[in-house]
């Protein structure tokens, strides 16, 4: 379980007024009246008795925070009524309302368990994002949370998101590198008729000097095309001279469709 939630919380006593959390009978329980909506107007999200984020109509106060690897929860998941009171379904309203949790699938993994209306956030990649809580009922929501914040922390040891590259020879020489502030430093010069072999290697902001994790790749896009051959094995890359001139290429850290990183345009003589 992730620890680090300390300092963020906020006071229980502003979550629980009275008996909260004593459950309700079913004439009281909105969850439990067969075929009506729940009629939420907040949310709070309530860890080892703490509440760590919520939200009465569009205000929110506090923040989820995990750091990369670790996992956060379980998150119990209070809703507040129209009528001012905090409650949670009940567990056997989940054969018509549900649970759903909305994500960034990219720097977080959250599991939802369904049965106990309750959460876990697994940190993927620093971030800063949000999550949104819906109640399902049918083929709508019911009810569909302001944005929540949720701070993923770096962990330490482990490298950030890339801001520059370095491109390196045979030689592990660096033959060029890029800068946060889009500067480039040397040139890429591949003789006509010859392979230049180079391997690619990332910085963050801290200066942390990485490649990344194996479900990253790198991608190379050409400006005009016709005068290089590449060929793109994990971060090693082959540039093979084909006919003379000059080219720009830029490259991408690719990620589940998108890109974490696009370098700028990287010049290339073929002579």
């Amino acid at each position: 379980m992730n620890r680090f939630f300390r300092g963020r919380l906020l006071p229980l006593t502003l979550l629980l007024a009275g008996a909260l959390f004593v459950s309700c009978d079913d004439d009281d329980n909105p969850a439990s009246e067969h075929g009506e909506h729940l009629d939420a107007i907040g949310v709070a999200l309530v860890m080892a008795g703490d509440t760590l984020v919520k939200a009465e109509g569009t205000t929110v106060s506090g923040e989820l925070e995990v750091h990369e690897g670790e996992t956060l929860g379980p998150l119990l998941v209070h809703f507040l009524s129209d009528e001012g009171e905090w409650f949670r379904p009940d567990a056997d309203a989940g054969s018509e309302y549900s649970l759903d949790v909305d994500a960034n699938g990219l720097v977080v993994h959250v599991d939802v368990n369904a049965a106990d209306w309750s959460f876990t956030v697994e940190g993927e990649e620093e971030a800063e994002t949000v999550l949104v809580i819906h109640i399902l009922h049918e083929d709508h929501a019911d009810y569909t949370s302001p944005e929540l914040p949720l701070h993923v922390h770096h962990t330490e040891g482990a490298h950030g998101e890339p801001v520059g590259m370095r491109l390196l020879d045979a030689d592990s020489t660096i033959v060029l590198e890029t800068f946060a502030d889009q500067s480039v430093s040397g040139e890429l010069e591949v003789p006509l008729g010859t392979t230049v072999m180079l391997e690619a290697w990332f910085v963050d902001d801290e200066g942390v000097v990485f490649q990344p994790e194996d479900d990253h790749s790198l991608g190379v896009t050409e400006e005009t095309g016709g005068i290089l051959g590449i060929t793109v094995t994990g971060w090693n890359l082959d540039l093979e001279g084909l006919s003379a001139g000059h080219e720009h290429l830029v490259f991408d850290v690719l990620h589940g469709g998108h890109s974490h990183f696009t370098s700028p345009e990287v010049h290339v003589d073929v002579d």
